[in-house]
């Protein structure tokens, strides 16, 4: 595999700088995608150690192991990752993680390991590190360990839609309990108004559209699209819909017993 993937890189960069990074045609993209270019793809696992809702959240035990170890070992067993890592500012997750095949090329600085640090700044934190090894890769994707129903099939096909498709990022959502219409603020005044402030009334529901939100589980984008745009949701993102039943984003207690117990459920055998 590992030979195969070298000679695939050779290839991607006699023909796919000539082709994918300067043409506009999307046709020729995708040609290039599906016949010519090994897209490296790497997985970074944030996960600090502070955590005021659950103290040391992310190596809790969940189902019999460290909740870090099951989005560890689930991007192991994709088997198209070129490289899973942690991005932690603990010693005793980076053995834990380290223990469990990930890597952790460096311990996170503080500054990036607060309440207000952002999931794009570990990111581009991270980007910078493996641009001064010389490192180049295509795609980065997130995987949060609260989100530990996600499964290997969900990141297979998260794989298949950024590479066979025109986009930019594809990213999991939900389908939303509430639909916006039904929203509503209090004013200045006491009075109850719509959230939107051009509705009027609330449409039937066989005629609303289906509404998602982003579940926290993938965020799968191009290197060079999050370099220039800073954002997970430029303008050609792909949804991957994954059912509300795994769709638990662990942030509290009440979330991490229903997440263990909705686990159980769906993989019984998981060890």
């Amino acid at each position: 595999m590992t030979l195969i993937k070298s000679h695939i890189r050779l290839l991607r960069s006699q023909i796919s700088s000539q082709i994918f990074d300067t043409t506009p045609n999307r046709f020729l993209k995708l040609f290039c995608y599906s016949t010519f270019c090994y897209l490296i793809n790497i997985a970074l696992i944030p996960a600090r150690s502070g955590s005021k809702g659950i103290p040391n959240k992310n190596i809790k035990h969940f189902n019999g192991k460290p909740l870090i170890n099951w989005t560890i070992e689930t991007a192991i067993k994709a088997q198209f990752f070129d490289r899973v890592i942690v991005s932690t500012d603990s010693s005793a997750i980076s053995d834990l993680a380290q223990d469990v095949g990930a890597e952790v090329p460096f311990i996170r600085k503080p500054d990036l390991s607060t309440d207000n640090s952002t999931v794009l700044e570990v990111a581009m934190d991270l980007i910078s590190f493996l641009s001064d090894q010389d490192y180049n890769f295509d795609i980065i994707t997130i995987l949060q360990p609260t989100s530990p129903l996600r499964n290997q099939n969900d990141l297979e096909e998260a794989s298949k839609l950024i590479s066979n498709h025109d986009a930019d990022s594809v990213v999991s959502v939900s389908p939303a309990l509430i639909h916006p219409q039904y929203i509503k603020v209090i004013d200045e005044n006491g009075f109850l108004r719509f959230y939107d402030k051009t509705q009027t009334k609330v449409a039937r529901r066989q005629d609303m559209e289906p509404v998602f939100h982003d579940n926290g589980s993938i965020y799968m984008i191009k290197r060079n699209v999050l370099l220039s745009k800073k954002t997970w949701f430029p303008s050609k993102t792909i949804p991957l819909i994954i059912p509300s039943e795994r769709s638990i984003d662990i942030d509290s207690p009440k979330d991490f017993e229903d997440a263990e117990l909705k686990f159980k459920e769906l993989y019984p055998n998981a060890h």
